[in-house]
C-alpha cells in the first residue's frame, strides 16, 4: 500500500507534530509512505533522523485552489509512486487533491483547525474534536466517512511521581506554545497581574517564541512581574519543564486540540485550560483538570487561587488525567484506529 502524506507548513508546532506522528505511525504499520513537505519545513531534519522518505516541493496552489500546475504535479506524483491513498493535512491541499486524485486514489482529509468545508466530499474525513465533527456533517459530509481521531503521545516511558504540590505556598505555573494572538498569552499575563495584586505567591515559566514575544515581555515589565515571570524560550526538554511546575495553563482563544494538554497529563501535571472546542473534549472540569471561560483573565486568576488553596486535590486530578490519557490518547489507540481506517479505505479501493 503506497501512501502520500502531505503537509506544507514551515514551522515545528502542533500541526507539524501531528503530521510527523502520522508518518511515524504509518511506517510502524509497514505502509510504504512518502511525505510531501515544503522545502523550508523545519521538520525535515526530524524526517531524516527517523528515516522517513520525503519529497520537497514549492508548488502549493499559488494560482488558487484550482491551480492547474500544482494539480498536474500532484497527478504526476500519484502516478510515479503508484499512490493509492493521499493524506492531506491542510485545507488548500485537500482542495487541490480533490481534483488531482482519480477515482482509484482515495483522499483522507485531516482537519487541524481550518474551515470544515474543505473536508466535505473527501473519501474519509478526520477531525480532532466533536464541534468540528458535527460542523463537517452539517455541511454535508457523509456520517459514514468521518471520525474523531485525536492526537496521541507516547505513554510507554513516564515519570512515576505525581507533580509536586506547591511548596511554601508558592505555586509554580507553566505554559508554552506559539506566541501569537489566538494563543491567549496576553490573558495569562493579565491573570498573573491580578494574582500579584491579591498577594498570591507564584512563579511562572512561559516557553515559546513568535510574533507576540516582544509585546508579552513588555507587558510583564509594565506590571512589574519580572521577579515572578520567566521566559524560557522554546521548550525542548518537556520532562524537565513539567518537573518544576505544579500547574500547566493553556490560555488559548482558539484550539482545535492541544498536544500540550496530553503532555501535561503524561507528566502528571494538573491542567487549567480555557473552554476551547478541543480542550473541552479532553478535560472534565475538576475531574481531569480545570476549565475557565475564554478571554477571562479574572476567572483564570480566581481559578489559580482556588487551585493553590486546594492543592490537596492536585494528585488525584493528575492521576485521573493520566488514566484518561492511557485510555483515549495513547499511541497504541491512535495506531489501531488509523490502521482500521486505512484498511477500510483499501478494501473500498479493491471493490
Amino acid at each position: 500500500m503506497n501512501i502520500l502524506n502531505c503537509m506544507f507548513l514551515k514551522w515545528n508546532a502542533g500541526t507539524e507534530n501531528s503530521f510527523l506522528s502520522y508518518s511515524k505511525t504509518l511506517k510502524n504499520l509497514n505502509y510504504n509512505t512518502i511525505n510531501l513537505v515544503h522545502p523550508k519545513a523545519q521538520i525535515i531534519n526530524i524526517l531524516e533522523q527517523n528515516n522517513l522518505p520525503y519529497i520537497k516541493s514549492k508548488l502549493l496552489g499559488k494560482f488558487g485552489k484550482n491551480d492547474i500546475f500544482t494539480i498536474l504535479y500532484f497527478k504526476y506524483l500519484i502516478k510515479k509512486h503508484n499512490i493509492k491513498i493521499v493524506i492531506a493535512h491542510q485545507g488548500r491541499l485537500i482542495s487541490l487533491f480533490k481534483i488531482a486524485c482519480s477515482k482509484n486514489v482515495k483522499l483522507i482529509g485531516i482537519n487541524h483547525g481550518y474551515n470544515p468545508k474543505h473536508n466535505v466530499g473527501v473519501d474519509f474525513a478526520i477531525t480532532l474534536n466533536s464541534t468540528t465533527y458535527n460542523n463537517t456533517i452539517k455541511l454535508g459530509q457523509d456520517k459514514k466517512k468521518i471520525i474523531i481521531l485525536p492526537h496521541s503521545v507516547n505513554t510507554e516511558t513516564n515519570p512515576s511521581q505525581i507533580s509536586a504540590t506547591p511548596v511554601n505556598d508558592i505555586i509554580h505555573i507553566g505554559s508554552y506554545g506559539r506566541f501569537s494572538p489566538e494563543k491567549g498569552f496576553t490573558n495569562l499575563i493579565e491573570s498573573l497581574n491580578l494574582l500579584n495584586k491579591k498577594n498570591v505567591k507564584f512563579k511562572a515559566y512561559i516557553g515559546g517564541t513568535g510574533i507576540d514575544e516582544t509585546n508579552l515581555k513588555n507587558l510583564v515589565k509594565k506590571y512589574n512581574l519580572s521577579d515572578h515571570v520567566s521566559f524560557t524560550g522554546w521548550v525542548t526538554d518537556k520532562e524537565k519543564f513539567f518537573k518544576k511546575i505544579n500547574l500547566f495553563i493553556l490560555p488559548s482563544k482558539q484550539e482545535e486540540f492541544s498536544i500540550t494538554i496530553l503532555e501535561s497529563m503524561k507528566y502528571f501535571t494538573p491542567i487549567l485550560s480555557t473552554k476551547c472546542s478541543g480542550p473541552s473534549d479532553i478535560i472534565k472540569d475538576q475531574n481531569t483538570g480545570f476549565l475557565v471561560d475564554i478571554d477571562s483573565p479574572e476567572q483564570m486568576s480566581n481559578k489559580i487561587e482556588f487551585i493553590n488553596n486546594n492543592s490537596v486535590l492536585l494528585p488525584q486530578i493528575a492521576a485521573n488525567a493520566y488514566s484518561a490519557l492511557e485510555k483515549k490518547y495513547s499511541q497504541t489507540s491512535f495506531r489501531n484506529h488509523l490502521d482500521k481506517i486505512i484498511k477500510e479505505i483499501s478494501s473500498s479501493n479493491d471493490s
